[in-house]
């Protein structure tokens, strides 16, 4: 058996936006709150699933969702997928990773949401315990990304 985080984000997305009619409106915040709610709650059904199934996978999954209408473009994104709009043939970058190094806007305001929720900085690594700890811009050492799907190691506490 296997969970296909992309359908059920799909899914969820659906329902949450209900068929797409939250978009047609000029509500963003709705929006934001519906969409952000639900990659919380996809995130947390996989996880489930792996925890109950008994799964030892320890990978993760970065998403990028784009909603496109007549006059409104909604993009949602999680980890380090990037969206490029190109205007005249000039590219712009309309989403920031979420990576807890570098010094641009984005970079710090994960930096301080990880140290927020309990996490540190550091530049030795010691033992990976179930806070965050960040050695040479990688979480434990291993990952880069600050913001994912799946993951668990980095959101439970089986490794204290």
């Amino acid at each position: 058996m296997v969970f296909c985080n992309r359908d059920e984000l799909y899914k969820e997305c659906c329902a949450a936006l209900q068929g797409g009619l939250l978009l047609r409106g000029n509500d963003f915040k709705a929006i934001k709150e519906a969409l952000l709610e639900t990659f919380e709650k996809v995130d947390s059904k996989l996880l489930n699933w792996l925890e109950s199934n008994g799964e030892k996978d320890e990978s993760g999954s970065t998403a990028t969702l784009m909603f496109v209408g007549n006059d409104t473009l909604v993009i949602s994104h999680v980890g380090d997928s990037c969206v490029v709009q190109s205007c005249s043939g000039k590219a712009e970058v309309l989403t920031h990773p979420h990576r807890p190094y570098g010094s641009n806007k984005a970079s710090l305001q994960e930096i301080k949401r990880i140290r927020e929720e309990g996490g540190w900085l550091g530049y030795v690594m010691t033992t990976c315990i179930w806070r965050l700890q960040i050695s040479n811009g990688r979480i434990c050492g291993d990952i880069a990304v600050s913001r994912a799907f799946g993951d668990m190691r980095f959101k439970t506490k089986k490794n204290e």
